[in-house]
């Protein structure tokens, strides 16, 4: 298991959260007893989104494992939107909180915006197809420069 938190270590240590981790290949390894103890999950993106090999197989077995855990009360997701997600919703439907990571990258998408503002405005991308080229290529007679950012919208 991946190292956890001290707060969470020590929930552990006094017996009273128990932590198992699915194999990401799809397998499932709880059966109704263990199933009947879940009473939350977490679907991680670095088990089950591709490129692992099986990422897709081992989505639906954590979702259908997460159904047929009849205990369950709570499920974080790592992804932000959950609209017109049938498995979520039948899950909320039966009373299971489904909570996402809505938020958790608006820096880096923010970041990431800028980022390619600037490269758009500052003609960038000419630049680096001549940079790959190996040749020196000037804007195009015509072109503007780089365009001012600042004031548009």
């Amino acid at each position: 298991m991946a190292s956890c938190s001290p707060a969470v270590e020590a929930l552990i240590a006094a017996g009273r959260l128990k932590v198992v981790t699915l194999p990401a290949d799809g397998e499932p390894i709880l059966d109704e007893v263990q199933l009947a103890q879940v009473t939350a999950a977490f679907f991680s993106r670095e088990l089950h989104v591709a490129p692992s090999p099986g990422a897709s197989e081992s989505a639906r077995a954590f979702f259908k494992a997460a159904q047929r855990a009849p205990r369950l009360q709570w499920l974080q997701v790592f992804f932000a939107g959950i609209d017109d997600v049938p498995v979520l919703d039948r899950l909320m439907s039966r009373g299971v909180w489904v909570t996402t990571a809505a938020g958790a990258g608006a820096p880096a998408m923010a970041q990431t915006v800028l980022a390619a503002l600037m490269a758009i405005s500052r003609g960038f991308l000419h630049h680096l197809a001549a940079q790959r080229q190996r040749r020196w290529m000037p804007l195009p007679e015509g072109a503007s420069g780089p365009v001012p950012i600042a004031g548009q919208t």
